[in-house]
């Protein structure tokens, strides 16, 4: 890929290690030092597309909650959308988010909702979690001083958002383990939830 960051690139490399060649990035021009948005095809599986960040770990982050500062990577990854430019544009608002409040996403977090994160798709809000279509190495990046956290921005419904508000992250998971839906698919239907 030409226009590789200057900024760590053995985090560059370790991202390809563990999740593949990078294709092509956007550079966000609005920030210092800079930050790339990456995008990975066939990844985690063929048909889809990742997209990651890259040099948002360039900045000390605090934790939700308190605790020791550290870095993170966002990811987002789901079925091959066509739609570039607009994922990039999510991404960039995320990342400018998280810049100017200076807190990392925390697991279990919600973005939004507030209609459809992109157009044309039913998914309407973003659930921050931990990469697991991707290998458990991907985390082990020792190139800071402080840890460096891999947060995938899963594209969950509103319906699911408004359960995640009420009952919490942890049953949340609960659901997906049960009922195993397709976490790549932005269109996919929504959970069942249980009556209260």
């Amino acid at each position: 890929m030409q226009n590789r960051p200057t900024h760590h690139p053995d985090l560059f490399a370790h991202l390809e290690k563990h999740i593949g060649t990078i294709e092509t990035g956007w550079k966000m021009q609005t920030v210092t030092p800079p930050v790339m948005i990456a995008k990975i095809v066939d990844r985690p599986m063929e048909s889809t597309v990742t997209f990651a960040t890259l040099g948002l770990s360039s900045r000390r982050l605090h934790q939700h909650g308190g605790g020791n500062d550290l870095r993170q990577e966002l990811l987002f990854a789901s079925a091959d959308l066509d739609d570039d430019e607009s994922i990039v544009a999510l991404l960039m608002s995320i990342v400018a988010d998280v810049i100017e409040r200076n807190h990392a996403l925390h697991s279990g977090q919600v973005l939004g909702p507030a209609g459809p994160i992109l157009d044309g798709v039913k998914a309407e809000a973003l659930f921050a979690t931990s990469p697991v279509y991707f290998p458990d190495e991907l985390q082990s990046y020792r190139g800071f001083d402080t840890p460096l956290i891999f947060a995938w921005l899963m594209p969950i419904m509103r319906s699911e958002a408004a359960f995640i508000a009420e009952h919490g992250p942890e049953a949340f998971e609960t659901l997906l383990d049960e009922q195993y839906p397709n976490l790549l698919d932005p269109n996919r239907d929504a959970l069942r939830l249980p009556r209260t």
